[in-house]
């Protein structure tokens, strides 16, 4: 789903998924806001994006990765960084 969150709300987010996932809807969402300045993605990177025409806002893809490794992941737009799974910690509330 595409939630929105404040800063504060992001330790307690809970994320799902990994792998296919589209987040076109949401980023376009986003660029028919003109109050949206910058995007923090988090991904595992095997997503569709849209093109750097349709996105007035910068980017910020957060890679969620074995090893910190975002070959995989090659956005014509935004600053990619490797977030490493192995040894993330999860917690159930």
């Amino acid at each position: 789903a595409d939630d929105v969150v404040d800063v504060e709300q992001l330790s307690t987010l809970e994320m799902k998924g990994m792998g296919d996932g589209m987040d076109p809807p949401g980023l376009m969402r986003m660029a028919e806001d003109p109050t949206v300045e910058s995007v923090l993605v988090i991904t595992d990177g095997y997503i569709e994006i849209p093109s750097a025409e349709d996105i007035p806002y910068d980017v910020v893809w957060c890679v969620l990765c074995e090893n910190g490794d975002t070959s995989h992941f090659c956005p014509d737009y935004g600053r990619v960084i490797g977030v490493p799974i192995d040894g993330l910690v999860s917690t159930e509330f």
